[in-house]
Parts: C-alpha cells; structure tokens; sequence
C-alpha cells in the first residue's frame, strides 16, 4: 500500500451466532441469517440487503486434536466459507483481476 492510500471498509455484514461446547472441550459456532450491504465512504450502509441462504457451523477444538477426527465427528459438507468473499460477490462489489 502507498502512504497515501488509506483502506476503508466497503461492505457490512451481520449473522447471529450461536455457541455450543461438548464435554469433552469441543467447540462450536453456527452463524445464520448472515446478512450483507454496502458501505459509502462515511461508512454508512446503503443500497438493497443481501441475505444468504447458507449458515455457516464451525469446529474449534485444541490443536492436539487430529484434524480428521474432528471432520468424520461432523456430518455436514466441509468446505471454505468466507463471509467477506461471499458479501463481496453478492453485492455486486467484485472487481476481477
């Protein structure tokens, strides 16, 4: 970045977040009715609201537990979910390289 460029937010996004722990120390996170929308150079959202039909469920567990353990635990797609990368796409803000 040059010293005269100053980065500033583009995009807003909300979900609802909820928490859940097992006894054994796992945890997780289920974030739903993610939310995404532009932001003008004051930082004030505008433009029309982009929901997603897709909630995200996350695993964080000590790092002495294999991975692979984790993943055959969870009966649902594993997969990279970017909510950045997604509002991006989703409110028309993607510029190719």
């Amino acid at each position: 970045m040059l010293p005269d460029q100053r980065l500033r937010p583009i995009l807003l996004v909300s979900y609802q977040r909820k928490y859940y722990q097992n006894a054994h120390g796992v945890r997780t996170t289920w974030d739903e009715n993610i939310r995404y929308r532009r932001l003008n150079t004051q930082m004030l959202a505008y433009g029309p609201v982009y929901r997603d039909e897709l909630g995200v469920f996350e695993v964080k567990a000590d790092a002495t537990i294999p991975k692979d353990v984790l993943l055959d635990q969870v009966p649902l797609n594993h997969e990279r979910f970017s909510k950045y990368c997604r509002g991006i796409e989703h409110s028309g803000l993607f510029i190719g390289f």
